[in-house]
């Protein structure tokens, strides 16, 4: 499996500026064993890479092949190691929703991957440098440490939310030079009648982000039972266990590039009609500072 095809490429731009301008130029996207070089990357054979993927501790790389795009085809033999069908199209948009054409020139293969990909399939890549990077499989915080985070955020829970009848989780990335971030969900259900399955019915969510303790930022959304989360993605049945996190949408890392004083969100959104790789400011509003978008065949 490699990457498919490549349509909309988003950057909103939000933010500082000097997020929004470096942030394009440090990251790049990879499905499976392939990046997708854009016209802002420096990447040749040899260069070293850090791959971050859901749930996956950082794994260093290296790129082995250089897959060059050759236009105006949409469509191309296999080549190399990176094998498929590609689309160079892309667009860019701005903080006015404006579009304007980017492209892709040209696809770097990587290597050493484990010999089963399926858990780097969906991908960020990062040069090495000294960025402080959270991420692998987050520690479930147990219920004391629960009731902590939640006496910390109480006056940021809307009022009329009573605590007694919200469901809470916590997840801790780190720690890792010092620091940890904890993602913080609480919710509150509408049940169905006593004795229905699924036993909730929606759950609203405030979805809290803290650095070493202090809140930082904060989002709000709402699940349902039996309404789709993504196109062809499975209508969730929310149960007390699976109510809080969306099986698409996954956090993959928390980075720092400035010694711990500003962080960014790593996440994917994978569906059956393609992925998004976000990275946002965690700071009010979370806003984004390097979006991709992927469509994939099928």
């Amino acid at each position: 499996m490699h990457l498919f095809a490549l349509v909309h490429l988003l950057v909103l731009v939000t933010g500082r500026q000097g997020d929004v301008a470096e942030a394009p130029a440090f990251y790049s996207v990879g499905y499976s064993d392939c990046l997708a070089v854009e016209e802002q990357h420096q990447l040749h054979v040899g260069s070293p890479r850090v791959v971050l993927a859901p749930g996956q501790k950082p794994l260093r790389v290296t790129v082995d092949a250089m897959v060059p795009w050759q236009e105006p085809s949409t469509e191309r033999r296999p080549h190399g190691d990176c094998t498929g069908a590609y689309k160079s199209d892309l667009e860019i948009e701005d903080a006015r929703g404006e579009l304007e054409r980017a492209k892709v020139t040209r696809f770097a293969h990587i290597s050493p991957l484990p010999q089963d990909h399926s858990d780097y399939e969906v991908l960020f890549a990062v040069p090495p440098s000294g960025a402080i990077i959270l991420s692998g499989a987050p520690a479930a915080l147990g219920a004391q440490e629960r009731r902590r985070l939640l006496d910390g955020v109480r006056s940021s829970l809307p009022r009329n939310w009573r605590v007694a009848r919200t469901l809470v989780r916590a997840y801790r990335y780190g720690a890792a030079s010092g620091h940890a971030i904890d993602e913080l969900y609480v919710g509150l259900p509408t049940l169905n009648p006593a004795g229905t399955s699924p036993p909730i019915k929606r759950v609203s969510i405030r979805r809290f982000f803290l650095i070493d303790g202090r809140l930082a930022a904060n989002e709000e959304y709402e699940r349902e039972s039996g309404v789709e989360e993504r196109v062809d993605t499975a209508a969730p049945e929310l149960t007390y266990e699976n109510w809080s996190r969306s099986k698409t949408e996954e956090t993959v890392a928390f980075l720092s590039r400035d010694e711990g004083h500003s962080w960014e969100r790593l996440s994917t959104n994978s569906g059956f009609e393609g992925i998004h790789w976000i990275v946002q400011s965690l700071r009010e509003g979370l806003p984004e500072l390097f979006h991709r978008w992927l469509y994939t065949h099928h």
